[in-house]
């Protein structure tokens, strides 16, 4: 039975999940627990002397590690520290998106605040933020009111995951609602999760291809704002935060061929005429 799609329908927000683990990891630098430079041999003892304990919080955050996407090797079992252990490394790597390397960040959020991702990501953004409509997604768990994921453009096919859901954990296993990422942008704007200054390294430019923690960052008029998109099978979704001109474009579709991304641009072209 068809549904109509609504401001409070949830979808899987897929990589949209990134900038919510980057503001866990900076709640964590805030409270003097962590810094951009944190190498993961600090946090994880099983890393020492590992080519995987040299790497940076920072790194982590602009997807620079070097980590290979060990996730894929078990679609069924989340990486471990120990997993880490035993990757190797692309030396002198340069910016390469990196799932893996925001999964690490979740396991660094959770080895600090000894919760779960799901109970950081609620108690740190989800409550403070009135996001009573997003969560987890999680194996054999139904999720009340999330739209069922399709492929194509006509004649669409409902798609099932090839993988459980929670081994993206920090990379992109969260789902939400088009309120609800309203409510997590206002949430920002009033400097409520994370403070207005680390927001502002949040948005800064830290490699060559215009990625700050967590966001890509674009330009529009001189200045740049920071977005992100998320794709998996049977979702396709973006979301942009104009935070000079205060405004938002949220985009959360439940088919590959939503074309999240070209929407995306055609909203700021149209936002860009208006005063």
């Amino acid at each position: 039975m068809e549904k109509a799609n609504t401001a409070d329908t949830k979808f899987a927000i897929a990589s949209i999940s990134k900038p919510f683990t980057a503001v866990l990891v900076m709640q964590l630098v805030e409270t003097g627990k962590l810094t951009p430079q944190t190498r993961l041999e600090t946090v994880f003892a099983e890393l020492a002397g590992k080519p995987a304990g040299g790497i940076t919080i920072h790194q982590l955050l602009t997807h620079t590690s070097g980590f290979p996407e060990i996730i894929s090797r078990n679609p069924r079992q989340r990486i471990t520290a120990t997993d880490l252990a035993a990757a190797t490394l692309r030396p002198g790597a340069d910016f390469e998106y990196s799932n893996t390397g925001y999964v690490c960040l979740a396991l660094v959020v959770e080895a600090l605040t000894g919760e779960s991702y799901e109970a950081a990501l609620r108690r740190g953004i989800l409550t403070p933020a009135g996001m009573n409509d997003s969560g987890v997604l999680r194996t054999g768990k139904k999720v009340d009111g999330l739209a069922r994921g399709h492929r194509g453009t006509i004649g669409l096919e409902p798609v099932n995951w090839d993988f459980a859901p929670e081994i993206v954990d920090g990379a992109g296993s969260i789902y939400s609602t088009a309120r609800d990422l309203w409510r997590f942008d206002r949430a920002l704007a009033a400097g409520q999760i994370v403070t207005a200054r680390t927001q502002a390294l949040m948005y800064t430019q830290h490699d060559r291809d215009r990625h700050g923690y967590g966001w890509f960052l674009s330009e529009q008029g001189g200045q740049y704002y920071p977005w992100h998109s998320g794709d998996m099978n049977g979702y396709s979704a973006s979301f942009v935060r104009q935070v000079q001109r205060d405004e938002a474009i949220i985009i959360l579709g439940n088919s590959a061929g939503t074309q999240a991304r070209a929407l995306q641009k055609e909203f700021l072209q149209a936002l860009e005429q208006m005063p």
